[in-house]
């Protein structure tokens, strides 16, 4: 039984629009504009580097728009009552450079407010920007959170002052972009938990909830469940009830009914997690990703469990929809453990290195081919473990294991025409054994209705602190002369050789042979044979006269078995 993990990462790049082709990105910004075209600005290239790029984007086609000074990825965008759009901190640089300056853009002008960036009070990156709608400050951007470094970092890499940016008035179409935007005020509320990669909604009474996310100092874990709520007319934030578990890279969207629905995320503990299918054969943990939903009730104050989604998610994006329900869809996303039995793949090429003359494997490398299809395990009747997913695979596994409850079940194995080599079965909580990685792998859909099918050409298959033997079939050889170079030949007492027909028993020989055996399989040239056992049927040993060839002696051996040859042979072509 094949034992198939797949961490799924979905990152949709649109295609070619129009007579512009559109630029794919990942961790950029897509914010809609008044006339509901969408600008998307910065971002990711394929080589994971920031661009300047700036797109305008509609329905059939795109329009490349001036470019950024400075590249950017893991910003914010927030569309300013103006019409202006105000793009704060970011990713700078491949190496992780942040930086802490904001820029605004005009659309209708098609230019950037350059001489006039301002800067926050710190870089950030993992923050959030929300405009907000009441009190001193309304129609102003607040930032709060992130990270001021590249990496993990420690609890003073993570900001507690937030930023307010107050947009001039002026509207978009009015404002010459060597004109002053804006700038930042001189109030910077304190968030009670410094924390990035959380989650800011605004609540229909202007405040804003402040959920989850990263924060060194939370404990248990770093990925904390505490909340607040930022109070705009009074400018502080208020603790808010807990959510059940802590969570980042999640989502919060405001609910038709004033509540919050928080869905999935990451939380950092490989668990099998709260809705994980029963009796399956190895446990399908959920490498931090997580698939609990929860709503959080800002006139209750009070936050309750909501569902579990068929997937688990992080960095996905959550829409309302008109009907009220919620679509969750898009980022990395984690599926139940596939299995495969009977699997058999065909090797491309690679190698066994074994260790003699125990036949041990030291060393597996090696290339295979195959295609085959996500069957996520379940044994509940009319439970949905997961649809068809299509995407790229950021994690996955590929382990070669053993059905214990089959009796018939057979080791892992390649065969070929002269024997076998077989794999000790994984161990895929151990992370042990045979196994390849299916980082990069593809999943395809054939048709429209038939998804969840990866296509790996060559998967890399290994073993991971594993054992394993080669059994190989006894070879059929032959041999028809061999000369005795050297040796002697004992009796007890020496016989006559007349008349014809005397005989005696050897008691002691010692005879050095040059073999020159054929018959061994390809797969054996270029080893060493040693402590083999060499059977000899039926040869005849004769002496003669060096002078008158006259034969004087001649014996049978019959049947001669020598072990254990102590020599080691070469094999070759």
């Amino acid at each position: 039984m094949t034992r198939l993990l797949a961490l799924a990462g979905v990152l949709f790049c649109a295609g070619t629009a129009g007579a512009v082709s559109i630029t794919p990105r990942s961790d950029h910004t897509a914010t809609l504009l008044p006339d509901r075209t969408i600008l998307v600005i910065g971002g990711l290239d394929a080589a994971n580097t920031p661009m300047t790029s700036v797109q305008l984007l509609t329905d059939t086609r795109g329009t490349n728009m001036t470019a950024m000074l400075v590249a950017r990825a893991s910003h914010t965008a927030t569309l300013l009552p103006n019409g202006e759009i105000l793009v704060a901190g970011g990713q700078t640089t491949a190496g992780g450079a942040i930086t802490g300056a904001a820029v605004v853009f005009n659309p209708i002008q098609n230019c950037w407010h350059n001489g006039f960036v301002r800067t926050m009070s710190s870089p950030r990156v993992g923050h959030t920007a929300t405009l907000l709608r009441t009190g001193p400050y309304a129609g102003s951007v607040l930032i709060c959170g992130g990270r001021q470094t590249a990496g993990a970092g420690v609890a003073g890499d993570y900001e507690s002052d937030c930023d307010i940016f107050q947009p001039v008035t002026t509207p978009a179409a009015s404002l010459a972009c060597a004109s002053n935007p804006g700038d930042f005020a001189v109030a910077h509320p304190v968030i009670q938990q410094p924390r990035a990669f959380h989650t800011a909604t605004m609540l229909p009474d202007g405040r804003v909830f402040f959920a989850g996310g990263y924060a060194p100092t939370a404990t248990p874990i770093p990925y904390t469940s505490t909340a607040e709520v930022y109070d705009p007319p009074r400018g502080i934030f208020i603790s808010a009830y807990p959510l059940s578990q802590g969570r980042a890279f999640h989502t919060a969207t405001l609910m038709g009914d004033g509540k919050v629905f928080i869905a999935g995320g990451y939380d950092g503990q490989d668990v099998v997690d709260n809705a994980e299918v029963s009796g399956e054969p190895f446990a399908s943990m959920n490498r931090g990703l997580l698939r609990s939903t929860e709503i959080y009730d800002p006139v209750a104050d009070y936050t309750s469990y909501a569902g579990t989604m068929i997937e688990r998610k992080m960095m996905h994006a959550t829409t309302l929809q008109n009907d009220g329900q919620m679509i969750a869809w898009g980022g990395l996303g984690n599926l139940l453990n596939s299995y495969l039995s009977g699997a058999s793949f065909e090797i491309v090429v690679g190698s066994v290195t074994l260790a003699c003359p125990a036949r041990t494997i030291t060393t597996t490398d090696f290339h295979i081919e195959t295609r085959y299809k996500l069957t996520p395990y379940s044994t509940i009747p009319g439970y949905l473990v997961t649809p068809n997913p299509s995407g790229v695979i950021e994690k996955g596994a590929l382990y070669m294991t053993l059905d214990e409850e089959d009796a018939d079940a057979e080791d892992p194995a390649i065969t070929f025409s002269g024997g076998s080599v077989l794999f000790t079965p994984a161990d895929p909580s151990a992370g042990t054994g045979l196994q390849g990685s299916l980082a990069g792998g593809r999943v395809t859909c054939p048709t429209a209705l038939d998804c969840g099918y990866i296509d790996r050409r060559s998967s890399y298959l290994h073993m991971v602190s594993g054992a394993g033997i080669a059994e190989f079939t006894a070879p059929t050889v032959s041999l028809e002369t061999a000369d005795i170079t050297a040796g002697n030949v004992t009796f007890p007492a020496f016989p006559d050789p007349t008349p014809s027909g005397n005989s005696a028993n050897l008691t002691a020989s010692n005879l050095t042979v040059d073999l020159a055996i054929s018959g061994f399989p390809p797969q054996v040239i270029g080893a060493n044979l040693s402590g083999i056992n060499l059977t000899i049927r039926n040869a005849n040993f004769t002496y003669t006269y060096p002078t008158t060839n006259d034969q004087i002696y001649a014996f049978n051996l019959g049947f001669l078995q020598i072990l254990n040859m102590s020599t080691s042979i070469p094999v070759t072509t």
